[in-house]
């Protein structure tokens, strides 16, 4: 009689083993996408920040600029129109295609494990 029982009890846990290893692969490929997004959204963030930290330069040259010019000799100092244009260019490195292939093989990881544990 405790035979029967048990082996109601092996089969009972049995699917939620099953249930527990579907769950856990859904969960890793959750967590792998989550990080590739939480990736993407911070190389996004430095790109725009990175706009403002070159303003924030262009204003230091201005003030820097400013402070040469007015501690020199007022004869010596250029006037406004000969004095130098500052010119600042901006090249931004946006990893998009980089971070989409890299999330294309995530994405195809996630499938391979999807298909072990039988999950379509």
């Amino acid at each position: 009689m405790f035979g029967i029982i048990n082996r109601a009890i092996e089969i009972a846990l049995a699917l939620f083993r099953d249930n527990v290893s579907l769950c856990e692969g859904l969960l890793e490929g959750h967590c792998v996408m989550f990080d590739n997004l939480t990736a993407r959204l911070e190389a996004q963030e430095n790109v725009k920040y990175s706009s403002g930290a070159l303003d924030m330069m262009r204003e230091k040259l201005s003030t820097l600029c400013t402070y040469v010019y007015a501690t020199l000799d007022a004869s010596s100092e250029p006037l406004r129109s000969e004095q130098p244009k500052t010119v600042v260019s901006v090249v931004v490195d946006d990893d998009l295609e980089r971070d989409e292939d890299e999330l294309a093989e995530d994405m195809d990881e996630e499938e391979l494990r999807s298909e072990e544990h039988g999950i379509t």
